[in-house]
């Protein structure tokens, strides 16, 4: 168990910039109020059926996996490389962004991982039982052909608490489960109840309870508390090891320090990189602490990609 905190220097300008432009005008939470019924929630069951342009596949490289619509893969100069699930963010809501796709793009030019990032099923259409349902599906796919000691999962804030329940749920179920996880900012209580919640609301320029809470309860169902939702009521025990990434100023930031005081106490393995003053999935900005949290994680991704080509299949990673 490791904390290390990272830009240990004021904010850059760019830092600066992003958090003044992260306010209300954010497209992904300037929704005034999301209700069953109400235009916005039948616009966004429309949208469940999204699916990357013709423009984005070809800027990024994307190509449908097993020829799925719903399943998307970047891959790199190595055959050999590490397989990384990728678990986009965006409230159980949202389709992945723009920014999603030029970081996986990064990564995979940087790492020669093969990235395969599903368009899981999505709220207001879907709650977390098909969610889940999916990505079961796809992981029994995957293992038909990959050995999932030489997987990473990763995901960022709503993908990021996903890929942890997941990797719960697989644990639970005594299936084989991915050999680490990378999260950034993960979502880990969906209910947003750490008391700490209102004091953090005050520095986080993006996230507002009242906008993200409604859309919650379109994937939640009322099943607050099942880890499957929630993934900090779950226990840690017997998870491969992770590498967590949080700024601190993100409501979220409670609920990781919860997170690492109860991995510590269940014995999971986890390194923290908390970096003072940043937004939420920091990682994933044009700005320079965005730029060295990103380093580090390909770092991550290779060091993981020559440990486990060493190790044999099953060895603990």
């Amino acid at each position: 168990m490791t904390t290390v905190q990272v830009n240990n220097h004021k904010p850059s300008l760019g830092a600066r910039i992003i958090n003044a432009v992260l306010g209300p005008g954010y497209h992904l939470f300037r929704r005034r109020e999301v209700v069953e019924g109400t235009p916005q929630a039948r616009d966004m069951a429309k949208s469940a059926a999204w699916q990357p342009s013709g423009r984005a596949q070809k800027a990024y490289g994307l190509i449908p996996w097993q020829d799925r619509s719903d399943v998307w893969t970047l891959t790199g100069a190595d055959p050999q490389g590490p397989v990384v699930v990728y678990l986009h963010g965006g409230s159980y809501w949202h389709e992945p962004g723009g920014f999603h796709w030029v970081f996986l793009r990064q990564l995979v030019n940087r790492t020669g991982a093969r990235v395969i990032a599903p368009l899981y099923p999505r709220a207001p259409k879907y709650d977390y039982r098909q969610t889940h349902e999916m990505v079961m599906g796809l992981w029994d796919e995957l293992l038909e052909t990959q050995d999932p000691a030489r997987v990473l999962f990763m995901g960022d804030s709503a993908g990021g608490g996903l890929a942890l329940a997941f990797a719960q749920e697989l644990r639970d179920a005594g299936k084989p489960g991915p050999g680490g996880m990378v999260l950034l900012a993960p979502w880990l209580d969906v209910a947003l109840r750490n008391p700490e919640i209102a004091r953090q609301e005050q520095v986080d320029p993006m996230l507002r309870r009242e906008r993200i809470l409604p859309m919650a309860a379109f994937y939640a169902k009322g099943d607050w508390d099942n880890p499957l939702v929630s993934p900090l009521f779950g226990q840690l025990k017997g998870l491969p090891p992770v590498w967590f990434f949080q700024g601190t100023y993100d409501i979220l930031y409670p609920d990781a320090v919860q997170f690492q005081k109860k991995a510590a106490g269940e014995g999971c393995e986890v390194d923290m990189y908390v970096a003072p003053g940043m937004p939420h999935v920091y990682p994933l900005y044009p700005t320079r602490e965005g730029a060295a949290a990103r380093k580090e994680i390909f770092r991550i991704v290779t060091d993981f990609d020559a440990r486990t080509r060493r190790e044999p299949a099953g060895a603990p990673a």
